[in-house]
Parts: structure tokens; C-alpha cells; sequence
């Protein structure tokens, strides 16, 4: 089939949908196909999700009809009844009533959970200048682990910390601004970095960079001049949606993936924009392009952060909003429960003052989330960022690169967050 609609006869709107085009009038919940995901093969299924207001009953998801031309499908409705706290019932669709076809995608087969060297990774901007000093980091926190962000697009193909030109790959770049020799002291002192590629600021690789063997190059030639064994790839804004971009992407990762050799396996995380209901419908949009194509993903992480409304509990939102995008990661991790889906989720706070006004991550917050990922055995913790983990001059409380707006002492997120 190229369509496809699914009618649940709820009398209450969804609040919010994802890999679906809500179309749901006079008391029926009415979800249509994205354009990307419309057409069906015989014997498989898509799934689409949703979260229902945050008071009142949600009625017992047992039925629906999937309306589709020719009318050969049967579909399924699964979730919670009652919203306790803001559920995400799904419903699939598929061509035919068939079992749940065993996947194929690599992507599929539920990754082992990330070393515990690599657990624990807070984030430096590393186009910062002076470049930071990993290893005295590591000497002020004990934490071994940091990711550096961000790879952009110095123009084309060509990638630089920053988007800088001055900052990309050349060896006299990394004499002049030391980049190299941090890592090497972060690394002679048993530590190790990861590489993220994106962020909210400049232009994304995928998306700059249009040819695939000019876009696996220039991965590789950070990965090689690095020497990484994990990289991040953090999209984020109107990179979401460009599925092109999403598709290239995968498919790059994919095919490195598939030619390293064996034991030397690189590890690959998505970093992307997050709700306490669970990830937006366009970040859901990133990982179902991803998935379709099939590298392998071992960590989806959560920006905790920046909800675009004032929230005075910031420790509990992103423990919320982990908890429910481990729920949504069935397509990720269809082996898996939700439970044991949160090896495979990581969560990254903005310590202190964040962009939103009045949101504000404290240590207190720092403690409840180290304890809930410790207890919960979650698959990762990052924060943004290392260099803002000390007080702002005066003890001022706005938002900045530097320092945290909060009145904390130096290290004191680092110390919360590790107990």
C-alpha cells in the first residue's frame, strides 16, 4: 500500500503525535501517514505514537481501524489508561494481519550497554579559546570521560570545530590551539574523549556536505586524526527535519561502521531535543529516518533542557523525560522492554541558569538525577558544560558559556552528579 490512516474511537484529542499526521475530528482520533512513511510492504507494520492531555481518563486502548487503500490492514492500539503521568499509547498499522516480522536492520539488535568508562562523558565546547585543558578537568572532577562538541561545516565538506575554518582538521591548526596535545593529556592520564558532530549553531555536516563519499570522508578524518571510538551526533533546529540529510547521515554511519574491523567497533549516540513527555516529533522524525536505513544506534540522549516554558522542578523533568523516551524506543529496540531500554538512553541537563527564564538546574537537581541514573542503571550522563560548572562573576545569575548564573562553588554540578 503508499497510504495509510488509523481510526481510534476516543473522544479526546491527543496532545501531541509523532511519525504520524494527526487528523482527528469529531471525537475520533484520525492519525494519516508522514509523507516518509506511507507505503508498506506485505508483512511489515509502522507504528506511530502519541501522548494524551495531562488530566482526564484516557479510555482503554483496545480498538481502532486502519482505513487504507486497498483496504488490507489490520492495526493494533497499546498503552496506558490512565495518565498518571502523561502516557504514550501507539498504534500500528500493517499490510497484513501477519506476526511482527523478525528485523532486519542492524539497528535493531539491542547493542551492548556503553563501557562504563564512557557512562559518564559532560560536555566542553571545544571551540572555545583557550582550548580546555582535559586533563586538569580531570584532576578537579575524577570524571575521565568528556564529549567535545561541536564538528560543523568550515564550508562544503570540509569540517572544523565551530564551523571555524581555523579549527578544522590540519595539523597546524591543532599546534596553534593546542587541541591535540589535550587530548594526548587526557589520555595519558586515562581518559579518553568522544566527538559530537552538530549543535545548534552553524551548519551540519550532512546537510552542507551533499555526496556520500565526500561526507564518509570527512567523518573518517576526524575519527582517524582523533583516534575516536565514539561519536555523537547532535541535530538539532530545521537539521531535524531534513530527512535527506537524515538519510545520508545514516547511511555514511552505516557503511563505517560495517568496515572497521572486528573488536574495534565505533560506537555511535544521537543527541536530540526532548520533552518531559519524551522526544519531539521531530527528533522521533531523526531516528525513524535512521532506523530505516540501519547503522547501528547504542544511545539515544536527551537535551534535558530548555522546555520552552518556565519549570521549577528540572531535576524530575529530566528524569521524566528520559523515562518516557525510553518508552518510545520501540522501533530502536523492539527486543527490548521500556525498562531495559534505558541502558540505551542518556540524559544531558544545562546545569544552572538555562535559556528559558526561570528554569533553573541546581545542584539538588544534579543529585536527584545522578542518584535516579545510577539506580535505574540509565546508559549514560552528560551535562552542558564542564566550563560552566563554576559561579558567574559576583555571583550573577545569567546565562553564560563560562559560568552556571547560580551561586554554587566550582565543581560543586560535577560532585552532585557523581554522589
Amino acid at each position: 500500500m503508499s497510504a495509510w490512516q488509523v481510526d481510534i474511537p476516543w473522544g479526546m484529542a491527543a496532545s501531541s503525535v509523532w511519525s504520524g499526521v494527526d487528523k482527528s475530528t469529531n471525537g475520533h482520533v484520525i492519525i494519516a501517514n508522514e509523507s516518509w512513511n506511507g507505503a508498506i510492504a506485505p508483512g511489515a507494520s509502522v507504528s506511530f505514537g502519541m501522548t494524551m492531555p495531562p488530566t482526564g481518563t484516557v479510555p482503554t486502548p483496545t480498538t481502532c481501524t486502519a482505513l487504507t487503500t486497498p483496504a488490507v490492514a489490520a492495526c493494533s492500539v497499546s498503552g496506558p489508561t490512565q495518565n498518571a503521568a502523561p502516557p504514550t499509547p501507539t498504534t500500528s498499522a500493517s499490510a497484513t494481519p501477519t506476526p511482527t516480522p523478525t528485523p532486519s536492520s542492524t539497528s535493531t539488535i539491542p547493542p551492548a550497554a556503553l563501557p562504563a568508562d564512557f557512562a559518564v562523558a559532560p560536555y566542553f565546547d571545544f571551540s572555545n579559546w583557550p582550548t580546555p585543558n582535559l586533563s586538569a578537568a580531570k584532576t578537579a572532577t575524577g570524571i575521565s570521560t568528556y564529549s567535545l562538541g561541536f564538528i560543523t561545516s568550515a564550508g562544503g565538506c570540509t569540517p572544523a570545530w565551530g564551523g571555524y575554518p581555523s579549527l578544522g582538521m590540519g595539523s597546524v591548526n591543532d599546534q596553534i590551539n593546542g587541541m591535540n596535545s589535550s587530548i594526548a593529556g587526557l589520555r595519558t592520564a586515562g581518559g579518553d574523549v568522544v566527538v559530537s558532530f552538530g549543535g545548534a549553531a552553524g551548519t551540519e555536516m550532512a546537510i552542507a556536505c551533499t555526496d556520500n563519499a565526500s561526507l564518509k570522508a570527512a567523518y573518517l578524518s576526524v575519527i582517524n586524526k582523533y583516534s575516536v571510538k565514539r561519536i555523537d551526533f547532535d541535530i538539532e533546529g530545521a537539521a531535524q527535519s531534513d530527512h535527506a540529510a537524515n538519510t545520508r547521515r545514516a547511511q555514511v554511519i552505516k557503511a563505517i561502521q560495517a568496515e572497521r574491523p572486528s573488536g574495534n567497533r565505533l560506537t555511535v549516540t544521537y543527541t536530540l531535543p526532548v520533552l518531559p513527555t519524551g522526544l519531539t516529533a521531530d527528533g522521533l522524525g531523526v531516528l525513524q529516518d535512521t532506523v530505516a536505513v540501519g547503522p547501528q544506534v547504542d544511545l539515544v540522549n536527551v537535551m534535558a533542557m530548555d522546555y520552552g516554558t518556565a519549570n521549577s522542578a528540572m531535576g524530575q523533568a529530566a528524569i521524566d523525560a528520559a523515562s518516557n523516551t525510553a518508552g518510545q524506543l520501540d522501533f530502536v529496540y523492539p527486543r527490548l522492554t521500556p525498562t531495559q531500554r534505558l541502558a540505551h538512553v542518556g540524559v544531558t541537563p544545562m546545569i544552572g541558569e538555562n535559556d528559558v527564564a526561570h528554569e533553573v538546574f541546581t545542584s539538588a537537581d544534579a543529585t536527584k538525577v545522578g542518584n535516579w541514573v545510577r539506580d535505574n542503571k540509565v546508559g549514560g550522563l552528560f551535562w552542558w558544560s564542564v566550563a560552566r560548572d563554576t559561579p558567574c562573576p559576583n555571583n550573577g545569575t545569567y546565562v553564560s558559556g563560562s559560568c552556571s548564573g547560580t551561586s554554587n562553588p566550582a565543581w560543586a554540578y560535577a560532585s552532585a552528579f557523581r554522589g
